[in-house]
């Protein structure tokens, strides 16, 4: 598959790109593999890959609460020049002033805009 691919102890969880960006319309499927990280196989030598539920873990996020430059940088994995930039081309909304000598970013406004790029890019 073409998606991301996180090894966990005993199993892979894969998950497939969407291009709807709607989490319902996820897929995930787990490789089954034993103690050995050996891939159990089906009669025709496949691997054997079952569908799991998507599980969502921690807290959703807030789409009110308010992000530094440096912690988008880090969500995105991208430089502090980078957002700056981002934001300065129109890709990112501009921040928020929150006091005399702070700004910050709505995280639901910057989630949408990653989202459209993220779209765009796929184009």
């Amino acid at each position: 598959p073409d998606g991301r691919i996180t090894e966990c102890k005993n199993r892979a969880i894969v998950i497939p790109d969407t291009d709807s960006g709607n989490p319902d319309d996820q897929h995930v499927y787990a490789v089954l593999v034993n103690r050995a990280g050996v891939p159990f196989e089906t009669p025709d030598g496949a691997p054997a890959v079952v569908a799991v539920p998507v599980l969502t873990l921690g807290i959703k996020p807030d789409p009110n609460k308010f992000l530094s430059y440096a912690e988008i940088a880090k969500r995105i994995g991208v430089s502090l020049s980078s957002v700056k930039r981002m934001v300065s081309t129109g890709d990112l909304p501009a921040p928020i002033k929150i006091s005399e000598r702070s700004v910050r970013f709505r995280q639901g406004d910057v989630a949408s805009a990653i989202a459209k790029l993220q779209k765009q890019k796929k184009r």
